[in-house]
């Protein structure tokens, strides 16, 4: 359960921005850093769809307002790479 609501995290940040993740890598630090910082946002706003991939996708994506400051920083070091 834990593992899904982690994928699913690093996958929110690399789908919600303008970029494709399947075509630009993230780098595993980076990967890694995403899901150290947001984990935490993950079980406080969406406690009800951790254990669903998809369901913590949706749910992150419509609360990025509300995320630490930190999971916000690591959102936009993915947004930034995915640009690169």
């Amino acid at each position: 359960m834990r593992f899904a609501a982690l994928l699913g995290i690093v996958t929110m940040l690399a789908f919600s921005i303008t970029c494709r993740a399947d075509e630009q890598d993230i780098s595993p630090a980076l990967r890694q850093k995403a899901i150290a910082v947001c984990t935490v946002d993950a079980e406080r706003l969406c406690p009800d769809s951790v254990s669903s991939e998809n369901q913590a996708i949706s749910c992150l994506a419509g609360k990025r307002s509300e995320l630490t400051s930190a999971c916000k920083s690591a959102y936009d070091e993915v947004a930034h790479a995915l640009k690169q």
